[in-house]
């Protein structure tokens, strides 16, 4: 913010410098909400330089507001608790202006006057004031910084004063910006169209006044005079109506036509009571009377129709150019498109009495759409940015961006976040389950290839003890021996306790009743392994006789 010193609101300096500046009294004008000034007269104002003429009724309005500012200040201090100063502030750039008629030595908080009328005193009271001095106290916070504006209504007295708080809204900031960039290429693009009153038409020479005299024949008469005058004027009326001057033409014609329809037939009856015959003098004003009237009806027509085509070349100008820009817009997007922008240009045309307000209106309307077409393109932008953070690699996570893009940023990233978290668990769950399932197929292998190598360690097992036993009853029995100890083919280690042969000792038969002893068991394995008894009890001990007995009955 600058502050502009020495700055004398209504001074000729402060004239010049609001000529070269946005300023925040024409804000509410370049969206149309201007109460006293349309956008198509301030760009004309800031094409052109021209402004219009303050009124001596309009200098005495100001003049009571200026006294009733000065009167309700200390009003407006009690209020705020500080004390406020008028100044002159701009932006950085040196782009918007603000004329403020109190700000606080912090510059934290303004105050806005205005005169006080019952209308504008009730919106007060109700905390309802209209865009017109939202916008400008908008402008007012933006440039001097200020965080609200104490909104006052007075004529100076405190029974004549209502007053409300008019709070920062950055959203409505962002609003105001786009709305000046958009002026500034309208304006840019300008060419004043000179229509600001209605055109009165040309003046019509009148005809000579038409006179009948009638003594049983023409006593005289200058119809033919009349008759020529007529016909030339019928015949130079414009039937190219393009710009308002011609229409004013043209319903004035239809207008002049119509009263010499009506005096012809004036005439023509003062006549019939002079006379009942006269044929030519009767065709002639008749045949008059018809050309006048037959033009009257093709021009009024003509004019009715002309205002139509007109209007619809102005709306359908105006929807064209939108859908243009809506087009170009969405090039950037593709295939992403931008909703929600629309334009009612018939409501903007209704009820427009000269084509300078109509095409005024119609622009109003078309800039509103440029704005919300501006805020859109912006939010689709950070939208579309705020999807692809993620990641190329994510995009597929979006088929439905077109859905996406309007929601709310904030709501938005929560949906961008959650789908992409839910895809790295879904991903991670997939990975988990397949490093489970390997691992559950590792396990299964070795356990199935640790039962076949047991499988086949107890079949080798097995076929060595057949093949021994198969081995010893082919072999004849030793003859009874005397307990002899025979010393290992092997030095035996130290400590260990040699190896003691007893006579063999003959099993009973299978078939034979009776169980050998556990003695005869120990002894008849020791002798058929050459080990001694103790290695044969350690055998038996480690037996798993109920596999054995599994086995055993397997092969049976």
């Amino acid at each position: 913010m600058n502050i502009i010193n020495d700055m004398v609101q209504g001074s000729d300096a402060w004239i010049e410098l609001r000529a070269k500046r946005h300023t925040a009294s024409e804000a509410a004008a370049i969206f149309g909400d201007h109460k006293y000034m349309s956008r198509e007269e301030l760009l004309k104002q800031k094409t052109t330089g021209s402004t219009k003429e303050i009124s001596s009724a309009q200098q005495v309005i100001f003049d009571r507001g200026h006294a009733a500012e000065a009167a309700a200040r200390p009003i407006a201090e009690r209020i705020i608790g500080e004390e406020l100063f008028p100044c002159t502030v701009e932006d950085d750039e040196g782009r918007l202006l603000a004329s403020m008629d109190g700000l606080t030595m912090l510059g934290d908080v303004g105050w806005e006057c205005k005169l006080f009328n019952k209308s504008l005193a009730e919106r007060v009271g109700n905390d309802d004031l209209e865009e017109h001095y939202k916008w400008q106290m908008d402008q007012q916070m933006l440039v001097s910084g200020a965080d609200r504006i104490l909104f006052m209504c007075t004529d100076g007295t405190e029974e004549n004063t209502v007053w409300c708080w008019y709070e920062r809204d950055e959203s409505r900031f962002s609003k105001l910006v786009a709305g000046w960039d958009q002026f500034d290429i309208d304006l840019a693009n300008y060419t004043p169209i000179v229509e600001d009153q209605k055109p009165e038409a040309d003046p019509i020479e009148a005809f000579p006044a038409l006179s009948v005299s009638l003594v049983g024949e023409v006593k005289s008469t200058n119809l033919p005079v009349f008759k020529s005058k007529a016909i030339a004027y019928i015949e130079s009326i414009s039937t190219d109506l393009q710009t308002d001057e011609d229409f004013a033409n043209a319903e004035a014609a239809v207008k002049f036509c119509d009263n010499a329809e009506k005096e012809i037939e004036v005439v023509k009856s003062q006549a019939l009571s002079q006379t009942s015959t006269i044929d030519e003098l009767f065709r002639t004003m008749d045949q008059i009377k018809e050309s006048l009237r037959q033009k009257r009806l093709t021009l009024n027509k003509l004019v009715k129709e002309r205002k139509e085509s007109l209007k619809a070349e102005i709306i359908t100008e105006a929807r064209q150019t939108l859908i243009g820009e809506i087009a170009k817009a969405n090039e950037e997007f593709s295939p992403v498109v931008i909703n929600g922008v629309t334009a009612d240009f018939p409501a903007a045309a209704k009820n427009k009495r000269t084509f300078s307000s109509l095409r005024s209106s119609v622009n109003d309307e078309l800039t509103r759409a440029r704005l919300k077409l501006s805020e859109r393109r912006d939010h689709v932008r950070s939208s579309i940015s705020i999807i692809g953070g993620v990641g190329k690699e994510y995009s597929f996570l979006f088929s439905d961006i077109q859905q996406l893009v309007d929601k709310e940023h904030d709501h938005l990233q929560l949906i961008v976040n959650q789908r992409v978290e839910e895809h790295k668990a879904e991903q991670q769950r997939k990975i988990d389950e397949e490093a489970e399932r390997k691992a559950q197929e590792i396990a299964r292998k070795e356990r199935e290839d640790r039962e076949r190598q047991e499988r086949e360690a107890q079949a080798k097992a097995d076929k060595e003890a057949q093949d021994e036993r198969e081995m010893a009853d082919s072999k004849p029995a030793p003859a009874q021996q005397e307990n002899v100890v025979s010393m290992p083919s092997k030095p035996a280690e130290e400590g260990a306790a040699p190896v003691v042969t007893k006579p063999h000792v003959k099993l009973q038969s299978a078939g034979g009743t009776s169980r050998p002893s556990d003695d005869d068991i120990i002894e008849a394995l020791a002798n058929h392994y050459k080990v001694n008894e103790f290695k044969v009890i350690g055998w038996l001990q480690g037996m798993n006789l109920e596999a054995a007995g599994r086995r055993i009955a397997q092969n049976a």
